[in-house]
């Protein structure tokens, strides 16, 4: 059965510098991809794109709006993208959206290119995302599944399950901290649990993407990427998903949040795995 090899929570903002950012993700993924046991298949690499409200970032590339030097983008499908780089293995990149609710939650919708406004209640948003044919992801966020967040948050799964929710668990969750409580309520119910990057929209945070991604196996059919992807990620339970990688050290989490909510730090250095 084939293994794919994905960081699920990928963002490229227009502080980055895209070129290094691609790099990063080609070099991070094939470094991982190198680590699984040398007598399997290589597994597929991939990356699922999060583009926020007013982005058309996946949507521009696959027009040929955007190029990047030392990567080709060649479009599979709707809402496929093919990146080449000049050596090396290929990259699926998948369209996807992100939107932060009122209650400053954030929802993700993967293999799917529909817009979903910001500033809904969080079960407005829920409730709009199981009516997409993408995937729904709630992903993990500094401080932001406590109290009653976190009811919303346990009301969401449930009621996402059908539509085969995952779990996002970004890099920026510290290394050594246990799981949160809702990871282990999703866990009992199988809902898969993946990881992404989900760097933030400052330079010095492009080579993390593809550092911190998740192991599937299942079928994919490289002919109609879209729909075998989508069919893949709702298999429940799904035959293998496994984290792997390397997420931010406690202080290394702390400085990035502080960067990224207030402007107080430098960036985290340029780290790959």
């Amino acid at each position: 059965m084939p293994l794919l090899l994905a960081d699920f929570h990928l963002h490229i903002y227009r502080s980055h510098q895209r070129e290094l950012l691609l790099r990063a993700l080609f070099s991070n993924l094939s470094h991982l991809a190198a680590q699984i046991t040398p007598s399997s298949e290589p597994p597929i690499l991939a990356a699922f794109l999060a583009d926020r409200r007013r982005s058309n970032l996946f949507r521009d590339w696959q027009r040929g709006l955007i190029r990047v030097l030392g990567c080709s983008a060649r479009p599979l499908d709707e809402f496929t993208l093919l990146l080449e780089p000049p050596k090396g293995r290929p990259v699926y990149l998948f369209a996807g959206r992100q939107i932060t609710t009122r209650e400053g939650l954030e929802l993700l919708t993967l293999v799917t290119d529909n817009d979903i406004p910001d500033a809904l209640l969080f079960p407005k948003a829920v409730e709009m995302a199981a009516q997409d044919p993408g995937i729904p992801v709630i992903p993990w966020a500094p401080g932001k599944w406590l109290g009653s967040r976190a009811d919303l948050i346990r009301h969401g799964l449930a009621s996402l399950q059908p539509h085969g929710v995952l779990i996002a668990d970004p890099a920026v969750r510290p290394a050594g901290f246990p799981q949160p409580s809702l990871f282990r309520f999703a866990q009992k119910r199988e809902i898969p649990i993946v990881a992404g990057s989900d760097v933030y929209p400052f330079p010095g945070e492009e080579t993390l993407v593809g550092s911190w991604a998740s192991i599937v196996e299942g079928p994919f059919d490289p002919h109609r990427p879209s729909e075998s992807i989508r069919a893949l990620l709702r298999q429940r339970p799904l035959p293998l998903c496994r984290r792997v990688g390397r997420r931010s050290s406690l202080l290394a989490a702390i400085r990035r949040w502080l960067n990224h909510r207030f402007g107080l730090t430098r960036p985290e250095a340029a780290l790959s795995p």
